[in-house]
């Protein structure tokens, strides 16, 4: 019998694993930089040692994907400090396990995917009372009806490895959407430069940018308030 995962095409079964087989290398090595012992256990269960077909990345990209994912971490920290009643959409969840990592007591959560992914997550990962799953895709203007909260300014919005795959035109509709349905909510997330795709005709990147500014270009009401290199942060 077939598992769910490998009725994905290659490239989704890709964007879904290699962070998550990633993040549970970098937990394993370094417990203190980035301490995610779901997604260790996740990896087992799924077997991805053993897919290597999925799971290997070079050096330099499992570098980069560890510092993001400490990076966001690092951010929703900090507006839990500000804001420990914050609410968290997670726009492209994947096999995301943030939540786990960062939960204060009272944080509230939503992991948005496609239907699928939203099934396999409450499969495998566990449950939560203050989380809640949606299976829609983040571009789909039906999920901001869904969103509960009392104050704009306790919402955080992240779009982790979501921008890259996804082409212009879809990005500015989700970025009219969230700047329409959430005025005053915070925005973080993550753009490749045109250089990551030189050299590299068939990856599948999609949405590249050179500077985060031009993120304003399709959106006339955001404002940009920080920008990090996110590479800057793993360093061994």
């Amino acid at each position: 019998m077939q598992n769910w995962i490998d009725l994905l095409s290659q490239p989704t079964q890709e964007m879904l694993y290699q962070p998550l087989a990633v993040r549970a290398r970098a937990a394993e090595t370094n417990s203190a930089f980035l301490h995610d012992p779901e997604a260790i256990e996740l990896c087992l269960k799924l077997n991805l040692p053993g897919r290597k077909n999925l799971t290997k990345v070079s050096r330099i990209e499992s570098h980069r994907i560890a510092a993001r994912a400490v990076h966001y971490d690092q951010i929703v920290r900090r507006h839990l400090q500000d804001r420990p009643d914050l609410v968290v959409v997670n726009l492209g969840a994947a096999l995301d396990t943030r939540f786990y990592r960062v939960d204060n007591g009272r944080l509230r959560w939503y992991d948005i995917d496609m239907p699928d992914v939203i099934h396999f997550r409450r499969q495998h990962l566990p449950l939560r009372e203050r989380v809640t799953e949606l299976g829609l895709s983040p571009f789909d203007p039906a999920w901001p009806h869904q969103v509960v909260y009392e104050d704009p300014g306790q919402l955080l919005f992240l779009a982790e490895n979501l921008f890259a795959y996804h082409q212009e035109s879809e990005i500015r509709r989700l970025l009219e959407l969230l700047a329409s349905a959430f005025p005053g909510a915070s925005l973080c997330c993550d753009i490749q430069s045109r250089r990551a795709k030189r050299g590299r005709p068939n990856h599948p990147f999609v949405f590249l940018l050179d500077r985060a500014e031009e993120l304003k270009h399709l959106e006339y009401r955001l404002r940009i308030s920080q920008i990090w290199p996110v590479g800057s942060l793993y360093v061994e």
